[in-house]
C-alpha cells in the first residue's frame, strides 16, 4: 500500500478527502475579475513570482480560466463534485464557507 500523501491545499481531491473524513470542511471564497468564485485563502495568488509575469498578484484581477491553468478550484467545480456533494447533501456533513472582501488594491 502506497503512503498517503496530503494534496494540495483547496484543490477538489483534498476538499472531498477532507468532508469524507471528517465532520466537514471550512473554505474561503473570493471573486474572480470575471465574477466567478474561486477557492482560495490569500488575497495574492499564490504561486511562483515567475508565473505572476509582473501581472497584478491579487486574486480578484485574474479571471477564472487564468485560475484554472495554476490548477485553483472553482466554487461551482466543488458544486459538482459527486463525492463532495455526497456526504454535505446525502450525510449531513458541514460545509463552512467564508467570502474574502476583494483586496483594496486588487
Amino acid at each position: 500500500m502506497a503512503d498517503w500523501q496530503q494534496p494540495p491545499e483547496n484543490s477538489l481531491i483534498s476538499l472531498a478527502h477532507g468532508i469524507s473524513n471528517s465532520d466537514g470542511i471550512e473554505l474561503d471564497l473570493r471573486f474572480t475579475a470575471d465574477n466567478e468564485l474561486i477557492i482560495h485563502h490569500d488575497a495574492k495568488v499564490s504561486v511562483n513570482k515567475q508565473l505572476l509575469d509582473n501581472r497584478n498578484p491579487y486574486v480578484e484581477s485574474w479571471e477564472l480560466d487564468e485560475l484554472h491553468d495554476f490548477g485553483f478550484c472553482s466554487f461551482r467545480q466543488m458544486l459538482e463534485h459527486k463525492d463532495i456533494l455526497k456526504n454535505w447533501h446525502d450525510e449531513g456533513k458541514m460545509v463552512c464557507l467564508e467570502l474574502k472582501r476583494p483586496h483594496p488594491k486588487s
